[in-house]
């Protein structure tokens, strides 16, 4: 075990069973059960940061409140050989070839 892992699950360890400070706590996930043996602490100040997946780390951080998380729309690739309808940028309401507007 490298120094800094050590002095980690020294601090680990070190967790309280119950926060009850105003201070918020900062956890990880996967450093307490069902992931080890070690209970998850109770408390309302516990702001937990999940390193499962990238969108739950990016989630996570989000809602600690460290980042914004702004989502943008699915990119639906087209489909071969279809054509989408001309639209009318002020309303997007299709307009034919023949209308005076496009």
């Amino acid at each position: 075990m490298t120094v800094p892992e050590k002095a980690l699950a020294e601090a680990v360890t070190r967790v309280p069973a119950r926060w009850v400070a105003s201070t918020p706590l900062v956890l990880v996930t996967t450093f307490f059960a069902p992931f080890t043996l070690r209970p998850r602490p109770e408390g309302d100040a516990l702001v937990w940061l999940d390193p499962m997946t990238e969108e739950t780390f990016v989630r996570s951080l989000a809602a600690a409140g460290d980042i914004g998380l702004a989502l943008a729309p699915p990119v639906v690739a087209p489909v071969a050989g279809a054509h989408a309808a001309p639209q009318d940028d002020a309303s997007g309401t299709p307009v034919s070839s023949s209308d005076s507007r496009a």
